[in-house]
């Protein structure tokens, strides 16, 4: 990740009031996910650049600081930061800011100027995990630290049916349970962003292979008793979007028990 961006002030009084009052309770987990659009013919220098400053920082990171970085022909370069709460973000924009200073601000700059060269397209959104809405049993979360993919499904929601699309996904996770599926997906919402409202549901997997005979799996074991939900899911829904990411834990900066 080749920088921290500080948001303004003005941006983070624009998140909704739930997600506010989430935070204030200290619940769930936000991230803050930075996304390097490449075009193709550039991906090969990129990678280099990507491993080069993955090097540099190498012993400077500050303490808590973890980055998780996923790459795929359709998401570009992710690189997702967990964050305890919102105003983590700040705090830790100025740790970030402490390390450029110990590296040398000089190199780092030299390091992003390569990198920025090479990005056809770079955001920054803010997603805050929804653990209640959703399935993840304790043998997937632990299997899932060495699972190298990611599926994605990226959920466009009708705006104004939030409320009803969040019981939606959880007669998803009652369904799942009562059937005792073993494969699962976690829940996340974004909070910014230019095509809101919007869910994600991230399912990890051994490879396209393995997640394909999964949900073969899945759709045997549950037979046509998902037939009326996934209808009155699509009601809500404006777009569905699936796509796929490979974790990339050698660009990451990953917590040291991983």
């Amino acid at each position: 990740m080749k920088r921290l961006t500080l948001v303004p002030l003005a941006l983070l009084m624009l998140l909704p009031a739930k997600m506010a009052a989430q935070d204030a309770e200290s619940g769930p987990t936000w991230w803050a996910v930075f996304t390097d659009q490449v075009e193709a013919s550039n991906i090969a220098e990129y990678e280099v650049v990507a491993a080069e400053f993955r090097a540099m920082v190498d012993g400077h990171v500050p303490d808590g600081m973890t980055y998780y970085t996923l790459s795929g022909p359709e998401m570009g370069y992710g690189y997702a930061v967990p964050l305890s709460s919102l105003a983590a973000f700040t705090e830790m924009g100025a740790k970030w800011e402490a390390m450029v200073d110990e590296i040398g601000r000089e190199t780092v700059e030299a390091v992003n100027a390569k990198s920025t060269a090479l990005v056809s397209h770079g955001s920054m959104n803010f997603y805050v995990e929804r653990r209640d809405l959703s399935y993840y049993p304790d043998a997937l979360e632990v299997a899932s630290a060495t699972m190298p993919m990611r599926h994605y499904d990226w959920l466009y929601v009708e705006p104004g049916k939030e409320s009803d699309f969040e019981a939606i996904l959880k007669e998803w996770v009652d369904l799942y349970t009562e059937h005792g599926i073993e494969t699962g997906w976690m829940a996340f919402q974004a909070v910014t962003g230019d095509d809101l409202p919007m869910f994600v549901l991230i399912n990890p997997a051994d490879g396209m292979a393995a997640w394909a005979t999964e949900s073969e799996a899945v759709d045997a074991q549950l037979g046509d008793a998902d037939d009326e939900l996934i209808q009155r899911s699509l009601a809500l829904m404006r777009a569905y979007k699936p796509t796929n990411a490979t974790f990339r834990p050698e660009l990451s900066v990953l917590p040291e028990t991983e």
